[in-house]
């Protein structure tokens, strides 16, 4: 009998460089360069997989006249190796953007880090023997889990928002998401979460920021879900489309959002099988093979969250400065987590922010927020760790001139597996029948240790029987008991 046992396997996290060059007519001060990539199609193959993917570039500029806007896309493909891939097996790839470099500003170049990380589900069958009515064994139940994808489904965010502010031109946007429950029923996921929309705008000629928060609760269809299947899953926006309304009043505007969201993650599927550890025939000699099986365990932890805060001060050189104008989306990069004291993530927390110094010029500073939290301190030992990390609020201020004070919330996701190896039968086969005893009383003398089933295997009876013929016996053994087994002998020549 085969069982399958499919594990999720981590695919080893990958950086690379993507250089784009971007002719700016006119442009005489790059005041901030966005970059978001996202993976637009995957060809999976035993030796390698072709990954097609697309970087969009969102630069807010100064002209002799203005702040402008300029968006660009670039597309891409990279092919990638992934152990133990194969065009049948399921891949889970998401590209993230973790450090944004450039230069110029007429003719500006980007340099963009991107990271690859993700998972593959792998076959795994586990191998179960076919057991007789005449074999005694002796099972060791274990829970077996089976790793099921939820494949990707599109559903539509939305919020509209009316704002005290007359914002006459979105610049620049970026959506992240965070999924805060996922429910599995038979064929369908009901899944809560939050969209986060930061948006820098202009408003009567001077930057500024802000963050939507969109709720949102729904379905999704998911053929291979159970009742009893632990569903977790995540989501990035495919799609934000901002649209504005300042007809109302000149001091109000209306922001409406609509968000197209991509959903997708695994289902865990749990159930508890017997394994054959040992077994024995009263009647056959047995021939018996032994397997050695790993099976894993999963562990998510959803919806932690830690606070952050940071003090960044300048440089002695550095303009004074008079007010924060805006904080560029946040980017989370260097995530590392361990578990030998607690778990503990760490990592940087980067961002943009544009500032008014003393002489009224736009200036801007990179922020770079370290962060090292202990999530749960008596989270169980696991061999996989991974972690997603997400910035849901942030705030910046400046403080005596020379530091700006950084504020917020981090949401932080684990996902933890651990292996066990149990060694079961694989396969029982007969090889003969047994010779009959010629002795009608047996006396068992039990050692130290033994079990009653060791006694009936050595004796090739089952323990009811052992049981009737001996109710003095009181389990379990302590070793120095004797057991009497009497037999009918055939006494047929």
């Amino acid at each position: 009998m085969i069982l399958r046992g499919d594990k999720r396997q981590l695919i080893k996290p990958m950086q690379f460089y993507v250089d784009k060059e971007i002719f700016l007519s006119g442009a005489e001060r790059i005041i901030s360069v966005m970059a978001q990539a996202r993976i637009v199609s995957l060809d999976v193959g035993s030796e390698e997989t072709k990954i097609c993917y697309s970087v969009c570039y969102n630069i807010v500029y100064r002209n002799a006249n203005d702040i402008l806007s300029h968006t660009e896309t670039q597309d891409k493909s990279t092919s990638i190796k992934i152990a133990e891939a194969h065009a049948k097996n399921y891949v889970d790839l998401n590209a993230q953007v973790i450090a944004v470099e450039y230069v110029g500003s007429t003719d500006l170049k980007i340099r963009t880090e991107i990271e690859l990380r993700g998972f593959v589900i792998i076959d795994h069958k586990l191998e179960l023997p076919e057991i007789t009515n005449d074999v005694y064994t002796k099972n060791e139940s274990y829970i077996i889990e089976r790793v099921e994808p939820i494949k990707e489904s599109e559903i539509v965010a939305s919020g509209a928002f009316t704002v005290k502010e007359n914002i006459n031109k979105i610049l620049s946007y970026d959506t992240q998401i965070q999924i805060s429950k996922t429910q599995a029923s038979t064929e369908i996921c009901e899944i809560s979460g939050e969209c986060f929309t930061y948006i820098i705008y202009l408003s009567n000629g001077n930057i500024n920021s802000r963050c939507f928060t969109i709720p949102f609760t729904t379905e999704i269809l998911a053929s291979n879900m159970k009742e009893n299947t632990s569903a977790y899953c995540n989501a990035i926006a495919n799609s934000t489309v901002i649209t504005l309304d300042n007809e109302s009043s000149d001091a109000t505007s209306n922001v409406n959002i609509e968000i197209v969201v991509l959903v997708k993650g695994i289902g865990i599927q749990k159930d508890n099988v017997e394994f054959c550890c040992d077994a024995y025939s009263s009647t056959d000699e047995l021939e018996i093979k032994y397997n050695t099986s790993r099976i894993t365990e999963n562990i998510c932890l959803t919806g932690a969250s830690e606070k952050i805060y940071s003090m960044i001060r300048l440089e002695k050189e550095h303009s004074r400065l008079r007010s924060v104008l805006a904080i560029c989306p946040p980017m989370v990069g260097a995530i590392r987590i361990s578990n030998e004291n607690g778990l503990a993530v760490e990592g940087i927390i980067s961002m943009l922010i544009i500032c008014l110094d003393e002489n009224d010029e736009i200036t801007t500073e990179l922020a770079e927020v370290p962060y090292n939290f202990v999530v749960d301190k008596d989270f169980p030992i696991a061999n996989i760790l991974t972690a997603s990390t997400l910035v849901n609020s942030i705030v910046a201020k400046v403080r005596h001139n020379d530091e700006i004070e950084i504020t917020g919330e981090l949401c932080i996701d684990v996902h933890a597996s651990y292996e066990r190896t149990i060694e079961h039968i694989s396969s029982i086969s007969k090889i003969r029948d047994r010779s009959e005893t010629e002795y009608a009383i047996s006396l068992y003398l039990v050692r130290k240790g033994e079990s009653l089933w060791d006694v009936a295997k050595a004796l090739h009876t089952d323990e009811t029987t052992l049981l009737d013929l001996n109710s003095d016996i009181k389990l379990p053994l302590n070793g120095g008991e004797e057991i009497l087994l009497y037999r009918e002998l055939n006494t047929n020549t």
